[in-house]
């Protein structure tokens, strides 16, 4: 709603500015008697203009008002020594050329503000595209460049690299039964009970969000998954006991994958997981 109202503002003052100008173009144009006086005025207000473009509209107005008060001596003292009358000029330059920088201050206050929350969005955009915004968690794009380096360091040391992921199991009957607010809390909490089951060397992405996926990369021995989902498990389910008035049963489906070549991509390597989901039955099964 605010950047609507900058643009619609800033559109406004873009469009009185053009007003004005206009407004200057025909008046200047019936008044060819004068037309060197008239260029040189807006020549010199279109310095009070730039003035407050750069800076600020206090500064504009106060080289507004040292222009008029130039103009307006000259004027006066062509008045007392030629006896001509006060031309309607005079007037014309003490309204067109105010109006004219209030219109510039409203129009560069808006845009300054319109590309103020540009840069924000792009800062936001550039952090959120390695996080998940709702848990924190890195995402796919963080996955596919920290896996790199676990392959890197899991071929160099011969060591056991494994990929573990997991997902609800029956997520869109939950999410209908919860609701969309609850849902979207007890995601965070999986995502919590998550890192807390990890070791602190051992990355956790939510690689999907529809529907979820979470997962970590692991230096373990084969069979070392084991005890990091019977750990994922039991503080779950602990979880789940501490919440009061939840009688929804959250049960979790897992999938490993053991990385053994320099062939394989990131991607390629997470696929392999995902395709093992498929084998982990429903825990009240085992």
């Amino acid at each position: 709603m605010k950047k609507s109202r900058y643009r619609i503002e800033g559109d406004f003052s873009f469009l009185a500015i053009l007003l004005l100008i206009l407004v200057c173009l025909v008046f200047t144009g019936n008044s060819a008697e004068q037309w060197a006086i008239n260029i040189a005025m807006f020549c010199v207000a279109s310095m009070a203009f730039l003035v407050t473009y750069f800076i600020s509209i206090t500064a504009g107005l106060i080289v507004d008002l040292l222009i008029l008060f130039v103009y307006v001596s000259y004027i006066l003292y062509g008045v007392i020594h030629t006896g001509d009358p006060i031309d309607m000029q005079l007037y014309f330059w003490m309204i067109w050329i105010p109006l004219t920088t209030i219109a510039f201050h409203f129009f560069t206050k808006n845009m300054n503000q319109l590309q103020e929350e540009n840069r924000e969005l792009k800062q936001r955009v550039e952090e959120l595209a390695l996080y998940d915004e709702a848990t924190g968690l890195e995402n796919l794009y963080s996955f596919e460049n920290e896996c790199v380096i676990y392959m890197r360091i899991a071929e160099r040391y011969k060591m056991s690299l494994i990929l573990l992921v997991w997902e609800l199991r029956y997520e869109n009957e939950i999410s209908r039964l919860m609701g969309k607010q609850k849902f979207a809390e007890q995601i965070k909490d999986i995502s919590g009970v998550a890192q807390k089951s990890l070791r602190k060397e051992d990355s956790l992405f939510l690689l999907r969000d529809t529907p979820y996926l979470w997962g970590t990369i692991m230096f373990t021995n084969p069979g070392g998954e084991a005890i990091v989902i019977d750990r994922l498990k039991k503080n779950l389910e602990e979880e789940q006991k501490n919440k009061s008035g939840d009688n929804i049963q959250i049960d979790m489906r897992f999938g490993t994958a053991v990385y053994e070549n320099g062939n394989q991509s990131p991607l390629e390597f997470l696929e392999i997981a995902k395709k093992r989901l498929s084998y982990d039955v429903p825990s009240d099964t085992i």
